[in-house]
């Protein structure tokens, strides 16, 4: 898959050398930078270059099911 096929999901991200982030998966919205994705994670903003992910995780939320 694709870097831009996860943005907008919940992730973790690990980079080449073996650093991982977790959060919120954007793209950088600017014109002069373009190999750049966002990780927002609460307050905190991590912005990786896109050369450097090796792997990236979605995390899927848990679904509870009812005993009705």
């Amino acid at each position: 898959m694709l870097i831009d096929d996860y943005l907008g999901h919940i992730v973790v991200v690990e980079l080449d050398t073996s650093e991982t982030y977790q959060g919120l998966l954007e793209a950088v919205k600017d014109e002069v930078i373009t190999d750049y994705v966002k990780v927002t994670f609460g307050s905190s903003i991590d912005w990786l270059p896109r050369h450097e992910i090796y792997k990236i995780t979605p995390i899927y939320p848990k679904r509870f099911v009812s005993e009705e």
